[in-house]
Order: structure tokens, then sequence, then C-alpha cells
């Protein structure tokens, strides 16, 4: 069992390493919704995803969507200016820009105080979108008109069951999730935002058990036709990393969506649904479902080094 390195030595994150993280993030109680272990687990290989102990932190290294080398906040958030420091004069000697990434506001102030000529920048494609629970469970109002409407549409000719993801739903959710990948595939032209997302699933589904992820599925005539996975984020947020539905039924999304909330996550405040990565249908999709606010995230830039 090999242990997480001193820095400035790395290794790729394992199954292992979930205790320290998962008390590191109780600590910490995070609102970005990739600081999850297993969200960090599933995209470990997509992202290039490496790990090492800088102080009393967990330092990681990743390459975010855009495809550029990011450390992203650290895991512990101690020492911090020792550490960025460190980390800065690692970088700097062969990464053609130094950037830290994915930090939320809060965390910018170390950034304007100490380094006050690196370029902060909102991305706005990596904002998540935040929901309050309420407003999914209920869909009370006008703005979730239409979202009752496929849902009573939809019970109305389909007799489903909700359950609890367990092994035995695994091969119908793999299946689906094949189903789900081919046509989005044929409409967008198999991106590799799509496969990347694909792989993460598949890896999520064969390890929820070991990620202690939560999911639920939607069963017609014995076959799976939905599923949600994710976890709590903090005491107050639950974030839900994936949710297919069977393209051949119209309104399912809306379905497992207030059945998934209803049924897993009606005891949290507020349900974070990740970001839509500038993709046109998927943000009016998120949008569609009225989010109580958005949690920004923000790049730091040194350029070729420190300034």
């Amino acid at each position: 069992m090999e242990p997480i390195p001193v820095f400035p030595q790395f290794r790729e994150i394992e199954l292992k390493d979930k205790k320290l993280f998962d008390d590191y993030f109780k600590l910490m109680q995070p609102e970005i919704s990739e600081f999850t272990f297993a969200n960090l687990y599933i995209w470990r290989k997509i992202l290039q995803i490496k790990i090492s102990l800088l102080y009393e932190n967990v330092c990681i290294q990743m390459v975010d969507y855009h495809g550029r080398r990011i450390f992203p906040p650290f895991v512990g958030g101690q020492l911090l200016k020792a550490s960025i420091d460190s980390c800065l004069n690692l970088a700097k000697r062969d990464w053609e820009d130094v950037v830290f990434g994915l930090f939320p506001q809060d965390q910018l102030e170390i950034f304007k105080l100490y380094y006050p000529t690196a370029e902060i920048t909102m991305d706005r494609d990596a904002s998540d979108y935040v929901y309050k629970t309420s407003d999914l469970i209920s869909l009370r109002g006008k703005k979730y008109d239409g979202k009752r409407n496929h849902i009573k549409r939809f019970k109305k000719e389909h007799a489903y069951t909700y359950n609890k993801l367990e092994s035995k739903h695994l091969d119908g959710c793999h299946l689906l999730l094949e189903k789900w990948y081919h046509a989005h595939c044929d409409h967008w032209e198999c991106s590799l935002s799509l496969k990347s997302e694909t792989e993460a699933c598949r890896d999520a589904l064969a390890n929820f058990k070991a990620l202690e992820l939560q999911g639920g599925v939607i069963v017609i005539d014995k076959e799976v036709v939905a599923f949600s996975l994710g976890e709590r984020l903090n005491k107050n947020t639950a974030v839900v990393h994936f949710e297919k539905a069977d393209p051949d039924y119209p309104g399912l999304p809306s379905v497992i969506n207030n059945e998934y909330v209803i049924n897993e996550w009606a005891d949290v405040a507020y349900l974070n649904r990740e970001e839509d990565l500038g993709e046109t249908g998927l943000r009016a999709a998120k949008l569609s479902y009225n989010p109580a606010f958005l949690v920004d995230k923000y790049y730091i830039n040194f350029g070729g080094g420190l300034k």
C-alpha cells in the first residue's frame, strides 16, 4: 500500500485514499462540486489527477476541461501561502503557464493580497448550479408548469417504479448508459466531453458501493430506463454527478429528477447539479430548473512563472 508521496513527488489517486479525503472534506465543507473523493476518483484518468502531501494539505495537479494543467484548491487549506509558493517554484520551471484553477470566491483573498500581479478571471462555464431542494420536490409556481406537465403526462402513460440503486440494477444502468451515449453521440458527433462523461459514469457505476454514492433508478417492465447518482457535498448540500434517462421516453428526465430528490435528498437544503461546461443545451436545461444561486469558480494565472 503506497502512501501519498511528499511534495514534489506525485502519484495517481487511489480508492484507498478515500478516508483521508473524506476526513478533510468533512472539515472543509466544500461548495464546489469537484470536491468529493468520488468525483476526483472517477475523473482521475480523464483529468490526469495526481496527488501529493504538501505541508498539512493534499496538493492536486490535474488537466482541466480546457486542456490546461492546473493546481485546484488545496485539500486541507493550511499554510496556504507556503503551499502556493511551493507549487509556483515547481511549475514555473517547466509549465507554459502557471495556473491555479477552480477556486471559489472565498479563497481568492490570499492571491489578491500576496500576488497582486496575478490575473484572476471567473470561468462562467465552470459555475455550479445550486437549487433549493424544496423547489425541486414541490415544483410549485408558474415557472415549473412545464416540468409538472411532463411528470403528469408520464405518470398517465407509464407504470413505473422508483428504486434505490442496488447491485442488481447495474447491468441495466450500463445498458442504458450505452444507449444514452450512442443517441447523443449521433447528435453531437461524439464530442470529447461526451466520451469523457460516459467513461467517468461507467467508473462511478462500477464502484458505487466503494465510493458510497447514493443512487436511484426508474424501472419499467423490469428494465432500467433512468438513473441518478450523487452524494452529500457538505452538511447542507448534496451533489448530483450523473442523471441519465432513456431518450425513447419523453418527459422521463423530469421524472427521474423529481423522484431522485424526493426519495434521496429531502433532508438537505440544497442540491448542486454541477456545471454546464459552456454547452448551450445543457445550460438551458439547468437554467430551466431556476437555480437559487451559482457557485462561481476562478482561475489565477501567473503566466510563465512568479511575477
